[in-house]
This record gives structure tokens, C-alpha cells and sequence, in this order.
């Protein structure tokens, strides 16, 4: 329940991308409807099932009962609450019959990183994939009906549509399962369930191998990024996964943590006593390794997954001492002082956090201000990065569109803008820059649709310069402010000619 508390009590609980994935739900969820004219001008449905749609699902049909703001809480909890208790499930399915202390060791990686820049829908993989793999090793001992061979195909498609990456570890430790699990199956009984394997899965590596072929080896934006060794080696000893806000404050307890872990593995080597799943997650140790030091950081339309490949490296390492079998001795010590290192994180990461939440009411407030199916342009002079999607809770709060919505520009998320509406073509540099360049005129010329509020955040203290100053002049010739404070809110005055 400790784990639970960041989420209950701060409303919002803000991470980067969480506001623009809650903004798209609630798009999708207009566009499912139809009543989103205003929508259907701007996005369309990307015509690619494309493996970032599970975190966006799940919020739409929360949205169907709940608020917004409550739609993405829930998510939240469901990503703690479904991660702990996969890997506790995964852990007593590994070793039955022993009391899983070890367990506690995932209470640490719970607010790790990845979840705190609000990739909900890796984080929602991680914890289907343990989950899956718990029940996996839990069935396969015996040869499985048609029915959970079903179960299989759709588990896989849930991972599927939560990240590529998870996909791909979720099949491949469920094949190492199948082949080295059971020393006393046949190789023919091994390979053969290694096939239907395949077969079931198949659908969702066909799309997988066309999702690469369509994104191409090119990362995020373009590139295609490699981290060095040494950053590689030294976000492993730092436990880079953990670190969220303030680095050389947080580097303390993150390699703490790491050497706490590297004592815990020792311990585990010296002492073990194997189990009948030793080789098989000694393998997907390896592998995690592997793709750790192999996978570029940004590929295939995608980025930051090198901080992704370290959390189930990790998590791989965890698994590797439940499969050691470490001594109650060790395992007993080792999770009080993981829960009180977890705790500490949280303590922590609490002052941002609230300041994060306390900043996010604000543009909530400003929802009131500003009416349904509007356009709202946000200004955004922070030099904050974890400021950057604040302007998406106006939207998924009242309705209106937001002329700002990374996920449309990516193309490996559910919606695209409509062609010739991406505003970095129209209005100019504010989706990229906190110094922005607009041209309101410009962007209602090219799309047809005027502008009927704009956002300003952050403005004061900014030194004047050329753009600014533009920025100011159009304010002031077509717009009346209606809110002071920030964000400032300016809606388009009747009759007005911004040029």
C-alpha cells in the first residue's frame, strides 16, 4: 500500500508524456464516438496497428465511467499494483512452496524511470509479461489445450500492442521455457510446442516484421543512436532506471541500490542451490545482457531503449536469484532493505513530484476558462522539460483541441494529423522550442481554422527578443486577455485581424 500513496494522494500525478497519452485517449475516444467534428478535422486514425495502443486502450474504456484526470490514475495503479503482483506471482511459479521475499526486491523499480516519463504502455508490458510468464511456467509442465493455446495467442497480442521490445522478450523466454524447462520432455515434444508456439504468436510477428520494415532502422526523429560502453557500463553501476529528477541527489541511493544487487548476486552465486528453471532464466540473463550492450538507443522509430533494455536487464538479474535459490538467510535482510531503499526513492522524488502536480492544477483550472471543441495554442516559455505536455490536460479535460500533440508527429502512435494540420508546418517552432515563433495568421490561412484561445506559460523573466516580441504584437492586435496568472489564457476578440 506504501507504493500506492504518490498516486492516491497528488492529483495529478504527473509524469512527462502521461498528459499527452490521457489527451489521445480522450481524441480516440471523441473520434470512436463521432461527435468530434473539431477532432476529425485535425487527427485520423493511423492505419498501422501500431504496438503503442494498450495504455491508450485501457484510459478509453475508463473513460467510459470515470473522469479524465481519474481515467489515468487508474492506469496508474494498475501499472504498480499489476507489476508487483506479476513478479510476486512469477517469483512463487519459479520456486513454489518457498516463502518469495525476494519478491520485495521489485518494490525499488516500481517508480522506475520509464513509468515516471509515463510510458504507460511499456509499463503496462512489463507487467502482462510477468504476469504471462508466471502463468506460463505454471501450465507447461504438461502439454496445453487448444483453448490455452488461444490464451497464449492473445497474451501475445496484448504484448504486442504495449511495445515491440517487451514482445520480443515475452516470446523469447517462453520459448526458452519450452525448450529447456523440462529435462525429461523430448526434444521432439520440446520443438513441437516451440512450433505451435510460433503458430499462435504468428500474427503478431508478421505485424511485428512489418512495423520494421514500414519504420525502417531509423530511430526517433530520424536518428539512429548507440551509446557508448562506458555510458552503457556506467548506467548499470549507477542504476540509471531508477533516476528521475535530480541526478547527483538521487546517484546516492540509485548506486546504493546497484551494489546492494551486486552483493545479492554474489550471494546468490556462492550459495545457490539450483532449481529446476535455472538454465532457462541463466539464458534470458544473457540475453538481457545482450540486448542491453548490442540494441541501439533509438531504432526502428523508437527511442530511449537502452533505460528500457537496463530495467529488464535488471529485472533478468532478480530472476536469476530466484532461480538460484538464494538462502531465506540473505533473501529475508534483502527485502526490508530493498522496501526501505524504495521508500527512500519515494521520499526523495516526493518534492518534484508535488511541485509537478501543484503546476499541472493550473492549466486544470484553465480548462474552465476556455470551452469545447476550441483550438488552443500553447505557448510554453519553460525551460523545465518535465513541463513539456502540461497544455494536453486542458484538452483531455474540456474537449478542445490542442494544437500541440507529439504522438501525431511520431507516426508509431494511434493518431496522425490530418494532412497539411501538423502545426510545425502552419504556426511554427512552439511544439520544439521554449522561445517559439508563431504565425497565427499564417497557420488560419493554411488550415482554415482561427485560433480561439492561446496559453501562455512561463512568459515572465524571459528576455525580450524578435520572436517574443512578434508573439506579443499578435496577442495584443487580435486576442483579449482573460486570465493573468499562469498560464495566461487570450481569447480571439470578435472581429479581430491578427496578421
Amino acid at each position: 500500500m506504501v507504493h500506492l500513496i504518490p498516486i492516491l494522494i497528488l492529483n495529478p500525478f504527473v509524469t512527462l508524456d502521461g498528459p499527452a497519452h490521457l489527451y489521445n485517449a480522450v481524441l480516440i475516444d471523441q473520434l470512436i464516438k463521432g461527435d468530434s467534428s473539431h477532432i476529425a478535422e485535425v487527427f485520423v486514425f493511423n492505419s498501422f496497428p501500431e504496438p503503442n495502443w494498450i495504455g491508450h486502450a485501457i484510459m478509453v474504456l475508463f473513460l467510459q465511467v470515470f473522469s479524465s484526470l481519474v481515467a489515468e490514475k487508474l492506469l496508474q495503479l494498475f501499472i504498480v499494483i499489476a507489476t508487483a503482483w506479476g513478479f510476486r506471482l512469477l517469483v512463487k511459479a519459479m520456486d513454489p512452496g518457498r516463502t518469495p521475499w525476494i519478491a520485495w526486491f521489485v518494490f525499488p523499480l516500481l517508480y522506475n524511470f520509464t513509468f515516471l516519463l509515463g510510458f504507460y504502455n511499456f509499463s503496462v508490458g512489463i507487467a502482462l509479461l510477468l504476469v504471462g510468464i508466471a502463468w506460463w511456467l505454471t501450465n507447461t509442465d504438461h502439454a496445453l489445450s487448444v483453448r490455452q493455446w488461444i490464451l497464449v495467442g492473445l497474451w501475445a497480442g496484448l504484448l504486442y500492442f504495449s511495445h515491440l521490445v517487451v514482445f520480443l522478450i515475452g516470446m523469447g523466454l517462453a520459448g526458452l521455457i519450452i525448450l529447456f524447462r523440462k529435462q525429461d520432455f523430448s526434444w521432439e515434444f520440446r520443438i513441437k510446442n516451440a512450433v505451435v508456439l510460433v503458430v499462435c504468436c504468428f500474427p503478431w510477428i508478421a505485424l511485428t516484421l512489418a512495423y520494421l520494415l514500414k519504420s525502417g532502422s531509423t530511430g526517433f526523429r530520424g536518428d539512429v543512436v548507440h551509446l557508448s560502453s562506458k555510458k552503457l557500463f556506467e548506467d548499470l553501476f549507477q542504476a540509471r532506471m531508477l533516476i528521475a529528477y535530480e541526478p547527483q541527489q538521487e546517484l546516492v541511493l540509485t548506486r546504493l541500490y546497484s551494489q546492494f544487487l551486486l552483493l545479492m548476486f554474489s550471494l546468490g552465486v556462492i550459495k545457490r542451490s539450483i532449481s529446476p528453471v535455472f538454465i532457462v532464466f541463466l539464458l534470458n540473463a544473457a540475453v538481457a545482457i545482450a540486448m542491453y550492450f548490442l540494441m541501439p538507443d533509438s531504432m526502428a522509430g523508437g527511442g530511449i531503449l537502452s533505460v528500457r533494455l537496463l530495467l529488464w536487464l535488471i529485472i533478468s538479474v532478480v530472476l536469476l536469484l530466484v532461480a538460484s535459490r538464494l538462502p531465506e538467510a540473505y533473501a529475508r535482510p534483502g527485502a526490508w532493505i530493498s522496501a526501505a531503499l524504495s521508500c527512500l526513492l519515494m521520499y526523495m522524488h516526493a518534492p518534484d513530484q508535488f511541485y509537478l502536480s501543484r503546476d499541472a492544477r493550473r492549466f486544470i483550472a484553465t480548462a474552465n476558462q476556455i470551452p469545447h471543441k476550441a483550438f488552443v495554442l500553447p505557448l510554453n516559455y519553460s525551460g523545465n522539460w518535465l513541463h513539456s505536455n502540461f497544455p494536453a490536460y486542458v484538452g483531455a479535460i474540456n474537449g478542445s483541441l490542442v494544437w500541440d500533440n507529439y504522438e501525431a508527429n511520431e507516426g508509431v502512435f494511434p493518431l496522425h494529423w490530418q494532412k497539411g494540420m501538423n502545426p510545425e508546418l502552419h504556426l511554427g517552432n512552439h511544439v520544439s522550442s521554449s522561445r517559439p515563433c508563431v504565425s497565427i495568421a499564417s497557420s488560419e490561412s493554411l488550415t482554415g481554422i482561427a485560433l480561439s484561445h492561446v496559453l501562455v506559460w512561463k512568459r515572465n523573466g524571459i528576455p525580450e527578443d524578435s520572436c517574443s516580441l512578434d508573439v506579443q504584437r499578435q496577442l495584443i492586435e487580435g486576442f483579449d486577455q482573460i486570465q493573468g496568472d499562469d498560464p495566461s489564457v487570450f481569447r480571439l476578440r470578435a472581429g479581430s485581424s491578427v496578421r
